[in-house]
């Protein structure tokens, strides 16, 4: 039976059986005249369409239609709505499933408490026994992106990093520093740009699945000995103003979990660049040395004001007052 005897079962519908080819350039049309809820002309030809009949109401949602300013605008959106297809690092908050992330307005509010201020002058100006070690973590030896040892792992590297309470056992240290996981990172590091910050387009490349940042980050984690969060400080401390430092007190005081880096590249693109400018404003007014960059000022601000709070496992973030 052809499609014009077959038809006549099913009534009115029978011009959606006529149907048999439509191009490429018709079918995109018709789509995006049906995603915007516009009336557009029926792909059989006889008068005008819309969902009604294609959507089930037991299904999915209504598909939403945005337009972008230009093609990276565009990639950054979908980077921030798949950060939830990446792959761990899993943290406490992703095995609990608890509250969303903190929003911007959230973000800036921490930011704006007076404690933030005090906290990061305590963290990085405070000198003798209260001096915290983490402090260094950027200026110890000159830093890590020095032109001279940007793309390999030195000793000071590996110091800076044990400054943030965490170590490394001897023989992954002697595997950085002369074998080959240190040479398998640096031809990595030689593809990440020194200057290239987390809120720039350019960083979307580099911090995407199959990105060099990316590639380098899960060589690192999935060596034994040293996992996310240390595979993660290593590359902020070469590439400070890409790779935030990021643990399971800062992911949980933010309620983040997988794809931060793309998340928190959102946020810094929200709004303006809000986040930045605030972020500026308190690195200014703390007179904070140049080596610290923006994405340490908000780690350390959300750190401190969480890691005494911190419950490991049951913790449910950080309480906004």
């Amino acid at each position: 039976m052809g499609v014009t005897g077959l038809a006549r079962h099913f009534g009115d519908r029978r011009s959606r059986l006529r149907v048999n080819y439509r191009s490429t350039d018709e079918i995109l049309a018709w789509a995006t005249q049906v995603l915007v809820d516009a009336r557009g002309g029926e792909l059989g030809g006889d008068g005008k369409d819309s969902l009604a009949g294609y959507r089930s109401l037991l299904h999915g949602r209504k598909p939403e239609a945005h337009g972008y300013a230009s093609p990276q605008a565009e990639v950054a959106r979908w980077l921030s709505r798949c950060s939830t297809w990446r792959s761990p690092p899993t943290t406490d908050l992703d095995r609990r499933g608890v509250r969303e992330p903190l929003t911007l307005t959230q973000i800036l509010m921490v930011l704006d408490d007076p404690r933030s201020i005090a906290d990061l002058r305590r963290y990085f100006l405070e000198a003798g026994d209260e001096a915290y070690a983490g402090g260094q973590f950027e200026r110890l030896g000159g830093g890590g992106s020095r032109p001279d040892i940007a793309n390999i792992v030195t000793a000071a590297d590996l110091i800076a990093v044990e400054l943030l309470s965490v170590q490394l056992p001897p023989h992954r240290l002697l595997d950085l520093l002369q074998g080959h996981l240190g040479e398998r990172l640096a031809a990595e590091l030689a593809r990440i740009p020194v200057e290239v910050e987390l809120r720039d387009m350019d960083a979307v490349p580099l911090i995407a699945v199959g990105g060099p940042a990316d590639v380098a980050w899960r060589m690192l984690r999935d060596t034994d000995g040293i996992g996310w969060v240390i595979a993660g400080k290593l590359l902020a401390r070469k590439r400070p103003k890409l790779v935030p430092v990021y643990d399971s007190v800062v992911a949980c005081a933010l309620r983040t979990g997988t794809g931060f880096w793309e998340w928190l590249h959102g946020r810094l693109r929200e709004d303006n660049g809000s986040l930045a400018q605030r972020l500026r404003v308190l690195h200014r007014q703390v007179n904070l040395p140049a080596e610290v960059s923006l994405i340490r000022v908000l780690d350390v601000v959300f750190w401190m004001r969480h890691h005494r709070e911190h419950q490991g496992g049951n913790c449910r973030g950080l309480e906004l007052s």
